[in-house]
């Protein structure tokens, strides 16, 4: 071990300890220069957890757009598939016919739930 001593550290003086007082005016000039910095730094932190949600927003929505265009073909794949499969059995103009107007009703049916889902939003709520 060594023989290392530590030395207290003297604090230094309190602007009243030194004789030195500040006026009210100065003290409120002071809390005011604090306050704009205090609103400066709160912005910044908004501005940055702003910015993080919308780069990750961004990204999802990115996501989730590949994914609706993956299905949508997916989608045309299986129906051009089922025509496929009927044309042989009935022929391949009423295939054809029966896709379209089974893929039209599927889409009305759920055209007209989302609108009712959406019409919910817009409604006022009966208290």
């Amino acid at each position: 071990m060594t023989d290392a001593t530590v030395e207290p550290v003297e604090p230094e003086e309190a602007p009243e300890e030194a004789g030195v007082r500040q006026s009210v005016p100065e003290l409120l000039a002071e809390l005011v220069e604090d306050g704009h910095a205090w609103l400066d730094a709160e912005l910044a932190v908004f501005h940055a957890e702003a910015r993080r949600r919308l780069i990750i927003a961004g990204i999802g929505i990115g996501l989730m757009t590949l994914a609706a265009t993956m299905l949508a073909g997916t989608l045309i794949a299986l129906l051009v598939g089922a025509m496929f499969a009927l044309g042989p059995v009935i022929g391949p103009g009423w295939a054809t016919v029966i896709i379209i107007v089974l893929a039209l009703t599927l889409s009305a049916a759920f055209a007209q739930a989302g609108r009712i889902q959406l019409r919910k939003l817009t409604r006022k709520q009966l208290p």
